[in-house]
């Protein structure tokens, strides 16, 4: 009777410890991603349309787009519309739709063939576009050269070359000196700085040196000779164009102002040469 109760004590034991190290634990995983965005097939049946398809996709965490468009041809449009004119014996109104293409407009005034100007062809035509420049291509690289070269074409007189002034030669090199002071002064290149007698009075200095070098003619006592006593009574005067403009004839004031300032460098241990470069 005791070995049984024994027996039974450890049975029961034996069980509650098993029941106590079976615990079975388990995790769920549940995948909320949405779904990826795919971009549609966009189809052109017709192939004698100018027209491409273009699709895209984005996916985030969140959300999804997808999108699609077709993009028309300008160039090719630009081609079968001349191909079309051509054929039908149109020929000047195919070059026409073809020189709406600036690319198109310079090859064709490079190469002498102007492109027709209200049914006007060849020099006409010419200058047709010449005088309405509004209407030439955007983008026209000739004719942009073109106009900023009569922009800054300076007229000389013609009794200069008749009486065969040195002016003719010497405003070449004045102009030229600017050119070269608005490669060093953005202020001065875009008109924000005035001062007369330095810019002038240099580029006076610098047309009588070159004609003195490769004409061998002293400009500065053949034009630059009447300086006006205000250069000592009133400088300030010298720095506007509208206050000294009655007092300095050939810009003779300006250019004896910017040489005493070349002087006086000069008197600070710089040569005559690197005086003039650092006015």
């Amino acid at each position: 009777m005791r070995i049984l109760l024994i027996v039974c004590l450890l049975f029961i034991t034996t069980a509650a410890y098993g029941a106590d190290t079976n615990t079975v634990s388990s995790t769920v995983v549940t995948n909320n991603t949405p779904p990826t965005a795919n971009a549609p097939s966009v189809v052109v049946n017709n192939s004698d349309i100018c027209k491409t398809a273009a699709s895209t996709a984005v996916q985030t965490q969140i959300l999804g787009l997808a999108t699609g468009i077709t993009i028309t041809d300008e160039n090719c449009e630009r081609i079968k519309l001349s191909r079309s004119l051509y054929s039908m014996g149109m020929k000047v109104a195919a070059v026409s739709t073809l020189c709406a293409d600036y690319r198109i407009f310079d090859s064709m005034w490079m190469a002498g063939t102007y492109c027709p100007y209200m049914g006007a062809i060849g020099v006409e035509a010419k200058e047709g576009w010449e005088q309405n420049p509004d209407l030439v291509p955007a983008g026209s690289r000739v004719f942009g050269k073109i106009e900023l070269t009569q922009e800054d074409v300076k007229e000389i007189n013609n009794d200069e070359f008749t009486w065969n002034s040195m002016h003719r030669f010497s405003v070449v090199a004045h102009e030229y000196f600017h050119v070269y002071q608005m490669s060093l002064s953005k202020n001065f290149f875009e008109g924000d700085i005035e001062l007369k007698w330095m810019s002038e009075g240099g580029a006076a200095t610098f047309e009588s040196l070159y004609i003195q070098y490769y004409y061998n003619s002293n400009y500065f006592l053949e034009a630059q000779t009447e300086i006006d006593s205000s250069v000592k009574s009133n400088p300030s005067i010298f720095e506007k164009f509208n206050s000294s403009s009655d007092v300095d004839r050939n810009y003779a004031s300006s250019v004896f102002m910017f040489l005493v300032l070349s002087k006086e460098l000069q008197k600070a241990n710089y040569t005559e040469e690197l005086s003039l470069i650092h006015i």
